[in-house]
């Protein structure tokens, strides 16, 4: 029995500054769908452990609850009992998965944590407001970041930090640059945490244009030493000194709405957008096309690098492609 589709796939690149260029090699692909993962109506969120096995968090629905672990030939569902229903979910270095449930208003939100042992629940601070995780992040130190509305929760596996937003934005997404400074996306800019200050940075400059960075996501490159945000308007990037707009009429990108970004193990930034994959090199994006695209054009929700520096893409109503060479 086939348990997953290996496609190989020819291209050849073509020179368009303001079009995504094809990719110029051959490119080997790995497809799971949504039945063969086990999750026939799709899932929240995905992870990769260090065996190369998907966790993924079924939507909601009558089997739904827990989580479902795929080792690329037969699916297990994991759950602490019949009634948890997961929402997002990582994997830490130490090969630990992380997940968070949707809560009910008899039951609080918790961290749950699932090894060797079986599974671990850790409650989140009290006095925190009645709402669901928005993801679920973990730093090189194998901390769990967690979003909740107007807070950014930080836990180290005995203690919670918690950071509250200045001017009562959403958080969505976390990165810690080269200087250990915090960047939080919201959905009102970027909110920029530091040793001794807050700075909140809503607009940028950009050819003398003030253009707002709503509902926007960082990610902080260590080997370049720049951060990248992505936005509806399209990618941004600083350098610490002036902002940089990628778009598609500028750079190739493969339209404006970027949903996912993530580094492949050259430090090159990858960008999942809601019409295509892409990958951005001498300042220019270099299109991919998944096998699963024929149906969704790749929409993209989520980019993982694994330990073997291959890179796995959630496609929206499709499944999951990983790209083995790039």
């Amino acid at each position: 029995m086939f348990s997953f589709f290996t496609w190989v796939i020819l291209t050849s690149c073509t020179e368009n500054q303001t079009s995504p260029s094809a990719a110029p090699q051959t490119q080997i692909w790995t497809t799971y769908t949504y039945s063969r993962i086990g999750s026939d109506e799709g899932f929240w969120s995905m992870a990769i452990d260090t065996s190369r096995n998907v966790w993924v968090t079924p939507s909601w629905g009558q089997e739904s609850n827990g989580v479902i672990k795929f080792d690329k030939i037969n699916s297990t569902r994991v759950s602490p009992s019949n009634q948890i229903y997961f929402t997002n979910i990582s994997c830490d270095s130490r090969n630990r998965i992380w997940t968070t449930n949707n809560p009910s208003p008899s039951s609080r939100e918790k961290l749950y944590m699932y090894d060797e042992q079986g599974w671990h629940s850790y409650r989140v601070p009290d006095e925190l407001p009645y709402a669901s995780a928005y993801g679920i992040f973990i730093d090189d130190k194998d901390n769990v970041w967690l979003p909740f509305g107007n807070y950014f929760l930080k836990f180290d596996g005995a203690r919670w930090t918690k950071f509250m937003s200045p001017n009562r934005s959403f958080f969505r997404d976390m990165t810690i640059d080269n200087d250990n400074n915090i960047w939080f996306g919201t959905d009102q800019g970027l909110i920029k945490f530091m040793y001794d200050s807050i700075s909140i940075v809503r607009k940028v400059l950009i050819d003398k244009d003030s253009i707002p960075l709503s509902y926007c996501d960082p990610l902080f490159n260590k080997r370049t030493n720049e951060l990248f945000v992505s936005t509806t308007y399209g990618l941004f990037r600083y350098n610490g000194r002036s902002w940089t707009q990628l778009t598609k009429d500028n750079s190739g990108l493969p339209c404006n709405d970027v949903m996912a970004m993530a580094l492949d193990k050259r430090g090159e930034l990858w960008v999942g957008t809601f019409c295509g994959i892409a990958k951005f090199s001498n300042e220019k994006f270099i299109s991919y096309v998944s096998p699963l695209s024929k149906n969704s054009s790749d929409r993209t929700h989520q980019i993982i690098l694994d330990n073997k520096g291959a890179l796995w893409f959630y496609i929206y109503n499709e499944g999951i492609a990983r790209l083995n060479n790039y």
